[in-house]
Order: C-alpha cells, then structure tokens, then sequence
C-alpha cells in the first residue's frame, strides 16, 4: 500500500509538473473527459488513475504514459526498444548466444523492470534465445533457474517453465520436463485455485509430452482441465490459443473421442487462417490439418481430410512440387482409409511416374509405402521393403521399421527364412510351393464340366397319432 501511496504521489507531481509547464489549469487539462476534482485528486495523490485515465492525460500533456506512470523518458524507451530489437535480429540471424549476451544485459536494466509488458516480452525472448542454444539440458536448468525468482502466475514466469519444459523434452528427459511441468500447476493450484493464463501455457507444452510417454491417465486428465480453462483465458493471444487447441487435437486423435479431435483441429485451423499473416500458407495449413485428421484412422476424420485437401478455393496450382506430392500422398491416404484401393492407386501410379526418379528418398519412400498399402500380395511386399530402404535412408526409422513389419506380413517367398509349407504327410505341397512354378499362382485354372448335384435321399415325415 506504501508503494502504490508513492508512486500515485511520483505519479501526481509529474502530472502538475507537466500541466504548469504548458501553461494550464486543471480545468483546461481536464476538458470533456475529465473533471477540475479528478485532476486535483490525482496530482495530490489521493486517486489513482486508470490506464483509460493516464492515455488521456498523456496525450493532452504531449507526453507518454511510461513517463507518467514510471518516470522513464522517451529517449530511455527508445533505447530499451532499440536493444529488444537487436537482440530479436541476433536471434533471427541463428545467433542465439549473441542474443543471449544482448538479452542479459537488457534483463539487467532496472529501468527495464518498472516496464512489465516489456520485460516479459524481453523475458520471452531470452527463454526462446537460451532454447536456440542446442544446448539444452543447461538451457532448461538456467530456465528454472529464473523461475524460481519470479513470482507465479505471472507472464515471465510461465513462459519460463514452459520453455523449460520443452528444453527437457527435446533433450530426451521427458520425466523430468513432466515433474517440472506438473509442479508449476500445482503450485497455480495451491495459490489461486485455477490455472488462468499461465496454468494454459504450461499446460500446452506439457501435454505433448505426456502424449509422446503414453501417459493415458495423467494425459486425459490434464487434456481435460486444459479444454475447461481455455475458454477462460479470452482471445488476446491467438498463438496461445492456436498452440493449446492443436494439442488437445493430438490428444484426441490418440485417446479420442473422434469428435473433441474434429472440434479441436478445426478450431486450430480457424485462428490460424483468421489472425495468421500473409505467411501463413493456406495450401501447408490444409496439409497439416489432414495430415493430423488421417492419424486417427477413422472413415470420419478421413472424409474431412478428403474434403480439405480437394477444396478448389486453394491455389495447389502455384505451389511447388514437394507441396503438390504430399497433397497426393495425403489423398491417396485418405482413400486407402474409406476401402477406395482402385482410387488411391489412380492417385500414386502417375506420381511414380512423372515425379519418382526426382523425389528426395523420404517422399520416395511414402510413396512406396501408400503403394503398398494399396497392392496386395507379392507386389504389396515388395513395395514395403523398397519403402523400408528409402525411409531408412532418409532418417524416418520408424516409418522405415513400419514398412519393413508390413513387408513380413504379406506372403513374400523372399521375407521367409524357413522351408516351404508342407502337408500333415511331410511332402511339400507344389501348388504352395513357389520355387517349383513361380507363374503357378497367376495361371488360370482349368475350366472343369458343371455337374448336377447329387439327389438327397427323401424321407417321409411320419404322421402324427
């Protein structure tokens, strides 16, 4: 209360300094909006004024409301802005260290300090920055460092924790990103009963992680209390909002249901499309919301993909190639999950052609793999071991592991090891038997003579007594 005391009184005199160097009584400075009574109770300190209030002053007094409110000239704001903005070069330029050096030295002004919407940005920028590091296992204990001298619930401090969270989970230290994660929501919980803005932003980078663990319990949960606090935290920050609907989206497309995924992803799509820039690619915003439809596996989810990606109101024309091939692959996904084989197979087969021989080994190996799924038999495994290389070779090891366990369940005489199939009698059957006639399993059987069916013996019904 002594604080506030002293800066309405700072806050007061600057004011009167201001109006008596222009010349003006507090009638004049008061006008239409204000009252003589509510600038004398301001500049003598017994009314704090409203953020409403101190624009309207500062703009009739020619001045700025950091200076009133704080004391901080324009000259000392332009200089804090101008480093903000060459740390945020630095760090656009790959320099994260350099930004870090820049960002510990704003961080370290005590003018910065009296400027909260400034120093959590510059606060939000060095977490971003000590991430850019790779060095991440420092990062993320410098982080929590932080943390623990900031008060919670605050902007700083939750984008502090979260960052952290992250930087333990890229370095591979999930259960640790999740104990710090679910120690700042419950430390939001002990002391102001909900989450709010900060809660959600802790919780957005911690249930990716509890996804990728398999952590069903805590996960739905935590899904769960983040959709209900999420209409809570208002619209003020589309990234936020964008970031949290498109995880409950993940969630949802793991451990359902089908419909929170529906209304997740699509909520997603529209903040993007609706506050996004002229970068944002509406053509990449349709492959990505198919791609994440397509992962539940579901005939639903797969006609919307369907529908997304064949819309004609999006320019697929003047897109690159590599936009155009994933479009395809994802097309010819959808169809493979609504039964139509003879479609998707219309979709991959001139792609192969026109495209295949300059596809990098990541797309040809897709590619492979939608082929395969779309043949049947001998072909279809010999697709997944092609797919199997290519992936492999292109780094995606779990896809390469997929296509390479597809490639073993097809009958392939080449995937098995062991000797041919025999009878109950021990001799070899030589209609399995591939390696005696590799064309007995393509050539017609013989026409054989229809024959009448045998008559079935009639019995008499007995009568009854």
């Amino acid at each position: 209360m002594a604080d506030e005391q002293h800066d309405s009184s700072a806050l007061g005199q600057r004011i009167r300094a201001l109006r008596t160097a222009a010349g003006m009584t507090q009638r004049q400075l008061a006008g239409q909006e204000l009252t003589a009574a509510e600038i004398s109770s301001i500049e003598t300190g017994r009314l704090i004024p409203s953020p409403r209030t101190v624009r309207i002053l500062a703009r009739k007094l020619d001045s700025s409301p950091e200076y009133l409110l704080h004391g901080i000239t324009p000259d000392q704001l332009d200089a804090l802005h101008t480093d903000l903005a060459a740390a945020r070069y630095a760090l656009f330029q790959g320099q994260a260290h350099e930004a870090v050096l820049r960002l510990d030295h704003l961080i370290a002004d005590p003018i910065l300090r009296r400027l909260p919407e400034l120093y959590n940005d510059a606060i939000a920028e060095w977490a971003l920055a000590w991430e850019a590091t790779g060095d991440l296992p420092t990062a993320a204990t410098t982080l929590e460092t932080k943390a623990a001298s900031a008060h919670p619930g605050e902007r700083a401090w939750a984008g502090l924790i979260a960052t952290a969270v992250r930087c333990h989970y890229r370095a591979g230290n999930s259960h640790e990103a999740i104990r710090v994660g679910r120690t700042a929501l419950a430390t939001l919980n002990d002391q102001r009963g909900r989450w709010g803005r900060a809660g959600v932003v802790i919780a957005s980078d911690l249930l990716p992680v509890l996804i990728e663990v398999g952590d069903e319990t805590v996960g739905m949960r935590l899904a769960n209390a983040l959709r209900d606090r999420l209409g809570f935290t208002g619209a003020e920050d589309p990234s936020l909002h964008y970031k949290a609907h498109w995880h409950l989206a993940e969630a949802a497309r793991i451990w359902g249901p089908i419909r929170y995924l529906i209304r997740h992803a699509d909520d997603a799509v529209s903040i993007v499309l609706k506050h996004g820039s002229g970068a944002v690619d509406p053509c990449q915003t349709a492959i990505a919301y198919a791609d994440l439809l397509l992962g539940a596996q579901h005939r639903e989810t797969a006609a919307r993909a369907l529908r997304a990606l064949s819309s004609k109101a999006l320019p697929w024309g003047t897109r690159p190639v590599q936009v155009v091939i994933e479009r395809e692959l994802l097309l010819a996904r959808a169809h493979r999950q609504l039964d139509d084989h003879d479609r998707a197979r219309q979709v991959l087969n001139p792609l192969l052609v026109s495209h295949g021989a300059d596809l990098s080994p990541r797309l040809r190996g897709r590619l492979m793999l939608e082929l395969g799924y779309a043949a049947s038999g001998r072909p279809a495994a010999a697709l997944f071991r092609r797919a199997a290389e290519l992936l492999a070779e292109g780094g995606l090891s779990a896809e390469a592991a997929e296509a390479a366990q597809s490639a073993l369940s097809y009958q392939d005489p080449a995937a098995s090891t062991g000797p041919p199939r025999q009878r109950a009698g021990g001799a070899a059957n030589p209609a399995r038997d591939s390696t005696a006639d590799p064309l007995s399993g393509l050539r017609p059987r013989p026409r054989q003579r229809w024959q009448p069916p045998s008559p079935q013996p009639h019995h008499r019904r007995p009568r009854g007594r």
